[in-house]
């Protein structure tokens, strides 16, 4: 039967992070700057809404204030099923 292999050192003395390879950093850091373009698209959106909405439909009779709901609410729900397909699929 094989021997089961020793624990590590729960308390040693060296920091959390001297494990991490380069790669890791980089897979890190790509991750975060995804994360930070996907809030600086929906920000950008709740941003220029009110101004944008009344331009596109502009005589069409339609109330750009629900529409413009209406969009962000889309754009929440799709982002909420796609970060957990993508994510399940990770």
């Amino acid at each position: 039967m094989h021997e089961p292999s020793p624990a590590p050192e729960l308390f040693d003395d060296k920091p959390w992070y001297a494990g991490v390879t380069p790669y890791e950093w980089l897979v890190l850091a790509i991750a975060c700057a995804g994360w930070i373009f996907d809030v600086f698209e929906s920000q950008t959106f709740a941003i220029t809404k009110d101004q944008m909405l009344p331009e596109i439909l502009a005589g069409s009779g339609r109330n750009a204030s629900n529409w413009g709901e209406i969009l962000f609410a889309v754009f929440l729900v799709g982002g909420t099923v796609g970060g957990l397909a993508a994510g399940s699929l990770a």
